[in-house]
């Protein structure tokens, strides 16, 4: 399967997963993101598999204009009519969803409160933070007088790339001291200016490091994490960072209101705003008590609410309830296998 919607790779991909589903004669199966979900519910439907779940992780027409958010509004419904059921990761976003007649409350839920997997406790570990903190900071050239603002996602427009940079650069004439510490892969099409793109790689007071699989290293070195999307479906690199106890500012949009608690665990500002994010970016700068105060209070978020093997059965519980409905016994084929 490849990502691109031409006619050829689209077909290719039914033909090869309808096989696949009455060879195997699942159950369920799940799927999302927009290519995945389109070719997987067709191929899904035509093999007549019971139960077809889109784990809607993003409504991504969310951040188009024009005939592309036509067209991929148009998959979206798509894909939803031919689930029999649709799980987004928050309620922001099942709310958002049925009001645009993508489908109803009925055909969906939300499991626990929310988020595509939770948070690994064990993994995203503040005991480990001093001493990363340390290293981090000391290969990028960093004291521990400098304010670091890290952020974490695709290099893309509709992350909000552009506003974070701009607030950044505006930050940086007030504040010497701050640092921008990017993590992530870089889009082959990002759809941003040139000199945002320039500022990113070769801005002295900006450090893009590509992406990172011991990315909890990363967030260690962090004084706030900055998540200024356009769409997001739950926003999982802010819970990531306050388990890190670092506070978050992000995008006042379906999804990320639920990843944090306003003004005590990070601060939520307009999407496409980045005079607003600015503001919020120079508060944070300007009051270390605060931060240290949400850093903690977003730990303590985390850990009563998307601590992960909890949620893992919670996920469970959700699959089994599905498979009920649909007259299947989940417990009895998931011990035969």
């Amino acid at each position: 399967m490849e990502r691109n919607y031409g006619p050829w790779s689209t077909l290719s991909g039914i033909w090869k997963l309808y096989r696949f589903f009455c060879q195997e004669k699942f159950d369920m199966i799940q799927y999302a993101t927009p290519k995945a979900a389109l070719i997987s519910s067709i191929a899904g439907m035509m093999a007549g598999v019971p139960v077809r779940l889109y784990c809607q992780w993003g409504i991504r027409y969310v951040g188009f204009s024009g005939w592309r958010r036509v067209l991929f509004k148009s998959i979206e419904k798509l894909v939803c009519s031919l689930s029999t059921h649709i799980s987004p990761d928050s309620n922001g976003n099942r709310q958002f969803s049925i009001e645009e007649g993508l489908y109803t409350a009925e055909k969906s839920s939300v499991v626990y409160k929310g988020s595509a997997n939770g948070v690994s406790l064990a993994r995203f570990s503040f005991a480990n933070k001093g001493i990363w903190y340390s290293e981090v900071r000391k290969v990028l050239g960093w004291d521990s007088s400098m304010v670091v603002f890290g952020w974490v996602g695709r290099v893309t427009c509709d992350k909000g790339v552009g506003e974070l940079v701009q607030a950044f650069l505006a930050l940086s004439e007030q504040r010497p001291d701050v640092r921008l510490l990017m993590i992530g892969g870089w889009e082959e099409h990002p759809g941003l200016p040139q000199t945002v793109l320039e500022a990113v790689k070769y801005h002295p007071q900006i450090a893009y490091v590509g992406s990172k699989s011991d990315v909890e290293r990363y967030y260690a070195a962090m004084d706030v994490l900055v998540a200024p999307s356009y769409r997001e479906g739950f926003g999982s690199v802010a819970l990531e960072a306050q388990a890190m106890e670092v506070p978050v500012i992000l995008s006042d949009i379906p999804g990320p209101r639920e990843a944090l608690i306003p003004g005590e665990t990070g601060i939520l500002v307009p999407a496409r705003d980045s005079k607003a994010l600015a503001s919020a970016m120079l508060l944070l700068h300007d009051e270390k008590e605060r931060r240290l105060q949400m850093g903690k209070a977003g730990r303590q978020f985390v850990e009563e609410n998307f601590e992960q093997s909890f949620f893992w059965k919670k996920v469970l519980e959700h699959r089994h309830n599905l498979l009920a409905k649909a007259g299947i016994d989940g417990v009895k084929n998931e011990k035969n296998h």
